[in-house]
């Protein structure tokens, strides 16, 4: 990846980071610093995903499903082209897509959820 010149060359800057870099993958840490302080919603300009940072805005997203989703096929309409060419690239891999509990929004994750609660349930 390449580094823009950053107008505080002490501080790092968002776009200095790439979360698909396998640096940044095995230590985020400062990533994440940056995100939380300089774009808490940030969009990955590689994938369309967004990372969250903020606790509040966090529990908002992950307690509006109406608003925001986790739903697979929502990212494919989105995310168009990307979304085919990265299904592509993980078949070839051996990482086929499949629906999976963290990727559905209710009521499909709710009667799935029920149907394993009791593993999470001391």
């Amino acid at each position: 990846m390449e580094k823009k010149i950053n107008k505080c060359p002490n501080k790092a800057s968002v776009e200095d980071f790439s979360l698909l870099d396998p640096l940044v993958q095995s230590s985020p840490y400062e990533f994440y610093e940056v995100l939380h302080e300089q774009c808490p919603v940030y969009r990955m300009p590689e994938t369309g995903f967004y990372v969250v940072t903020k606790y509040d805005d966090l529990r908002e997203v992950l307690r509006n499903t109406k608003v925001y989703s986790s739903d697979s096929r929502v990212r494919k309409v989105l995310q168009g082209d990307r979304y085919v060419l990265q299904q592509e690239i993980l078949k070839e891999r051996g990482w086929e897509h499949i629906d999976t509990l963290q990727q559905a929004d209710p009521p499909v994750h709710t009667r799935h959820r029920k149907l394993i609660d009791r593993v999470f349930t001391a």
